[in-house]
């Protein structure tokens, strides 16, 4: 790759819009927050901003930038990176604030550049100075205010949400009264209709879920009401008439109903060729809306009577795609959604709704590491920067952009950024409550992370997933008991599901230090799994952990010789079984199978790793591996280099397990003061981690004699 002078007619640092770009260190910065950059898109931008306003055509930057290219893929990695640049800035291509496309020829950089200078940054630092004092002044003072005003207006002894909407309304699959296979298009409208109603400011709206339930239920719209603490339920029917020598016809009939009293408030019945079903879904999302005496803003009413595509074939696969993406986590099932989103945007390519949505589904399978791979990450990308240049303003792309930082960058910063910008109008929506909860539970806010997935499990009672989650950030937050009840929930409404199981589980021994109890819960969810899947991989797992837990290590190497894997991971942990049956050789005094299998597990560690180089888990275990070969300095080193690129102070979630990690490879390699620290640094703040692990794992007994140990058992007892 080609080197970019950074010294030619450059300043120090160029502003420009909201961005500064500190050219010795490299660095991109957005109002004050470092944006995340990757090499070649940087060095794209440093060749714009050396001749702000002119064209820089393609061949130059080929020749600075890949002089040495023989694989003929130069435009593709312009594009690429150009691509990616784009998304750093929010410049969508089609209505540039920064970088115009000049076609056939090029790029221009089109928006202002601003030199600062030195004096100027003295100036900028001594007023910030001057600001800040300013801000903590009054910041003290609006902290008196809201205290004095939470004090007269707080529900005693009750948690709550200050929730803005005036009302809860759930929207029943509408009923198809069509062919059987159109089913999912009766569903997708009425889902489309719950869409548009959830931009209302005033107005919560039930979750998909939970409403599912209710779509064949032999129960009045009023009982339905109640069941799902709705004040206002929606429901109707819709019959697709295929016809062969003219337009397909579209006749829907919907009814709204107030649940107090069962009262039905408004009913529309209107047939419409298919291609005004749009035009049907706002009038209804309208009409219900002025029958709930709620007020629209101007910008409500618009969104609501937009046409997401004019191509009825694109929409028929995007309503398809939905319905694979809601049907499971199975990777098999958002592939499927994959595809039909793809099918969509290939019918009509300005389709923003297909567009964000085929994002979302990408950046899933990366995530969860179904495919943690760059070209998924890429395609997930590609996707929001088409859905961006399309309709940057559509809340669902706003939601998908912040999920795309999350997801596929970790960017907490910039994900919060953009669902915050949609939050009044996705405040009703539980799957908008869940996302920014989860990206305020990966920055270490647990109490904004609990209060939001509390309001998405109220939003989607009756939602297996939301319940989970819920139960999952409380379990991390080690509220057990009301963890528990969310975990509950799920499995009553959603008796084969396996994770409330796996969930419960690690509460019963996080809790009680009760492995029979855990063990009991663990079996069961294996149980609905039919014992296939990597699900079913981590719960057998998880029962040779609870086997070393009750010193039965000739059960756990029987166990394992019964299963067909041979390592097993997620997005917080890649545990080899190898490792395992070096732990069970340890606890039977067998120190030569035990170097035996810790060697073997090093080896599996190793080849990952030279595939994924920056993954943190990898270098963990393979600092274990270290440790129980007696190999102390390579153990040490490797497990700092993990807790090093990822933090729990910067990864909430996944960073506890990197400081547990080392502090285990320091108590092998004989330095429990060393442990101690990182277990005290674990037990302080919300995690998966509590004092009943340090009782049951017999990693942790060489410590049980050190009176630091015997502290943190008694500071932090639950």
């Amino acid at each position: 790759m080609g080197n970019v002078d950074k010294g030619k007619g450059l300043a120090r640092i160029l502003r420009f819009g909201a961005f500064e770009l500190d050219i010795d260190n490299e660095t991109l910065y957005e109002r004050g927050r470092r944006v995340r950059l990757q090499d070649m898109p940087l060095q794209v931008l440093l060749i714009l901003l050396e001749r702000p306003g002119e064209l820089v055509g393609y061949q130059e930057f080929y020749s600075r930038l890949w002089p040495d290219d023989e694989l003929g893929l130069l435009e593709d990695n312009l594009y690429t990176a150009m691509g990616k640049l784009r998304r750093a800035l929010h410049d969508p291509a089609r209505k540039p604030n920064y970088i115009e496309t000049v076609p056939r020829r090029g790029y221009r950089f089109v928006a202002p550049v601003v030199p600062v200078g030195v004096e100027e940054e003295a100036a900028s630092v001594s007023a910030g100075r001057r600001f800040t004092f300013l801000h903590g002044i009054l910041t003290v003072l609006l902290l008196l205010v809201l205290a004095g005003g939470w004090y007269w207006l707080r529900p005693d002894g009750v948690e709550t949400v200050q929730a803005r909407q005036h009302y809860t309304l759930a929207v029943l699959p509408f009923q198809n009264l069509g062919k059987q296979d159109d089913r999912y298009f009766s569903e997708g409208v009425s889902d489309e209709i719950t869409a548009r109603l959830v931009l209302i400011e005033d107005l919560a709206v039930i979750g998909r879920a939970s409403v599912t339930e209710f779509r064949d239920a032999a129960m009045s719209a009023e009982a339905i009401g109640r069941e799902l603490s709705a004040d206002y339920v929606l429901h109707g029917s819709i019959r697709w008439d295929h016809r062969d020598d003219q337009p397909d016809r579209v006749r829907v009939t919907s009814q709204l109903v107030r649940t107090r009293d069962g009262t039905n408030l408004w009913a529309m019945v209107e047939e419409q060729p298919l291609t005004e079903v749009f035009r049907v879904q706002a009038a209804i999302a309208e009409q219900v809306a002025e029958a709930m005496d709620l007020t629209l803003f101007e910008r409500e009413r618009v969104a609501m009577q937009s046409e997401p595509t004019a191509e009825l074939d694109a929409y028929d696969f995007y309503l398809r795609g939905n319905e694979y993406l809601w049907r499971s986590e199975e990777s098999s099932d958002i592939e499927l959604a994959i595809s039909m989103y793809q099918r969509a945007v290939e019918l009509d390519p300005e389709f923003a709704l297909a567009w964000a949505r085929l994002s979302k589904a990408h950046g899933r399978q990366y995530w969860f590491h179904w495919d943690h791979s760059d070209e998924r990450l890429e395609a997930s990308g590609n996707a929001i920067e088409q859905a961006l240049a399309i309709d940057p303003e559509l809340p669902e792309v706003r939601l998908a952009l912040g999920t795309y930082y999350y997801w596929g960058q970790m960017d907490y910063d910039r994900a919060l950024a953009e669902f915050e910008s949609v939050h009044d109008q996705l405040a009703g929506s539980a799957e908008f409550q869940l996302m920014i909860g989860s990206v305020y539970r990966r920055q270490g806010r647990w109490e904004e992370a609990a209060r939001h997935y509390r309001e998405s499990a109220r939003l989607d009672p009756r939602s297996a997933f939301m319940n989970i989650h819920a139960g999952q950030v409380l379990y991390h937050k080690r509220l057990f008991d009301e963890a528990m009840k969310y975990l509950a929930r799920a499995r009553s409404v959603a008796p084969d599901i396996t994770e409330p199981y796996f969930v419960a589980g690690l509460i019963h021994l996080a809790r009680d230090a009760d492995t029979v109890a855990a063990r009991r819960e663990v079996e069961q969810g294996l149980a609905m799994t039919g014992r296939a899947g990597m699900l079913a991989n981590w719960l057998e797992w998880t029962l040779m952990v609870l086997d070393l837990y009750d010193g039965d290590y000739a059960g756990m190497l029987d166990r394992a010789g019964h299963v067909d894997w041979e390592s097993v991971e997620h997005q917080y942990q890649f545990q080899p079984l190898a490792l395992l049956r070096g732990y069970a050789h340890v606890g039977m005094g067998h120190p030569d199978d035990a170097r035996k299998y810790f060697e073997l597990a090093r080896q599996k560690v190793k080849v990952q790793l030279k595939e994924r180089p920056d993954d943190p888990r990898l270098h963990s275990v393979i600092g274990i591996t270290h440790a129980g070969l007696g190999q102390s300095e390579a153990a040490i080193a490797a497990g700092r280099k993990a807790l090093e690129m990822m933090h729990p102070d910067t990864e909430a979630m996944r960073g506890p397990y990197r400081a547990e990690e080392l502090a285990r490879i320091h108590v092998m390699t004989g330095e429990p003061d060393l442990a101690l620290p990182l277990l005290e640094l674990i037990l302080e703040r919300p995690s998966h981690f509590s004092v009943a692990h340090l009782q049951n794992d017999p990693v942790w007994k060489p410590l049980h004699d050190h009176p630091e140990y015997k502290r943190l058992i008694s500071d932090y007892a639950h």
